[in-house]
């Protein structure tokens, strides 16, 4: 058997026993104007013509994803959506044919850097795992030369010339450099946004425990809202700030974002970030006192993340006793968040 027989045997093989569930379905619902393969074809014949494949495969397949994907020829975009699996073969992120990937697995699954680098170096084009969102379309993306010969040669992001850095990731990065290298770190800030420079400054004001001074930029903000009557500038603003604070002043933040909270009633709706904002604000308190961490766990809106929070409040040293309690509530959220997630 040569090599090309070895692995469509083991990928037909694979196929044969783990059936993409209610296919027919898929196929005339949210899949219906696909142009590619919804599963593996049944001749395995067709397997070097594949060149767009999806394997929407649940939440209920919790076995491997076969490494002998990667030997399919021709295949220029591929999705995989398995939310209980752990790991994706590295081998997937080394197809020198990938333009487009998208993988959706166990939250705490990450791409490796290695494996990042040469999807990078293949000329893959858009690149989605789990939470990180790569796409060489997106105009926004900051690609001054100056700052990505930085941050390669410090080793701070992994990007291209063609993907750039999206302004919140250089945003960290100009707070992560922001005691190391005052200079380029401003400099890194004449890209961003209004909302960044406020949070720049109140994150190095929280580093220098100055409350007062980062009143002071609160008071600015509002003042500015009072003027200008922007509601959603004033949100994006003081959020931002709330998130530059919430490791060294968790029951400021925690204003804040009662604060934000009722702009809903204005705007009808409120950013993503305030669900961060709130974990970030329970997850702090507990590393204090974990106790009372849990009285404000209702300011996290959504049960998904109330278990995140839960689950990194569970790695904090703490009592057996608490430590028993925690388990109990995040089996119970568990149980909760899979009669919600689709």
């Amino acid at each position: 058997m040569n090599n090309n027989e070895i692995w469509i045997e083991k990928l037909k093989k694979w196929a044969t026993e783990n059936p993409i569930k209610n296919i027919e379905t898929l196929k005339n619902g949210c899949y219906k104007d696909s142009d590619g393969y919804l599963g593996l074809p049944d001749d395995e014949k067709e397997y070097f013509s594949i060149e767009k494949l999806t394997l929407p495969l649940g939440d209920t397949y919790e076995k491997d994803i076969p490494k002998e994907l990667a030997s399919l020829p021709n295949l220029t975009e591929l999705t995989i959506i398995a939310r209980n699996v752990k790991e994706v073969p590295s081998e997937i992120f080394h197809m020198p044919t990938l333009k487009k990937l998208i993988i959706t697995v166990d939250y705490k699954f990450q791409i490796s850097e290695q494996d990042l680098k040469a999807l990078i170096a293949n000329g893959c084009q858009e690149i989605r795992v789990n939470t990180l969102d790569m796409d060489t379309r997106y105009k926004d993306n900051i690609k001054d030369e100056a700052t990505l010969d930085y941050v390669a040669q410090h080793n701070l992001y992994i990007t291209s010339r063609d993907f750039g850095i999206p302004k919140n990731r250089l945003y960290d990065i100009a707070k992560k450099i922001a005691f190391t290298d005052k200079d380029f770190s401003e400099y890194i800030l004449d890209f961003l946004e209004e909302k960044h420079i406020f949070g720049y400054e109140a994150f190095i004001h929280a580093h220098n425990n100055d409350e007062k001074k980062i009143d002071n930029i609160i008071n600015n903000i509002e003042l500015d809202y009072e003027i200008y009557e922007e509601v959603e500038r004033y949100v994006e603003c003081v959020l931002e700030v709330g998130l530059s604070i919430v490791d060294v002043f968790p029951l400021k933040a925690l204003e804040i974002l009662n604060n934000t909270n009722e702009a809903y009633t204005i705007l009808g709706h409120l950013p993503s970030e305030t669900i961060d904002l709130s974990v970030d604000i329970v997850c702090n308190i507990a590393k204090q006192d974990v106790a009372k961490s849990l009285k404000y766990l209702d300011i996290i809106e959504v049960d998904y993340y109330k278990l995140e929070a839960l689950e990194k409040i569970r790695q904090y040293p703490q009592s057996k006793e608490m430590a028993d309690t925690l388990d109990e509530m995040i089996v119970n959220l568990k149980n909760v968040v899979a009669l919600v997630l689709p």
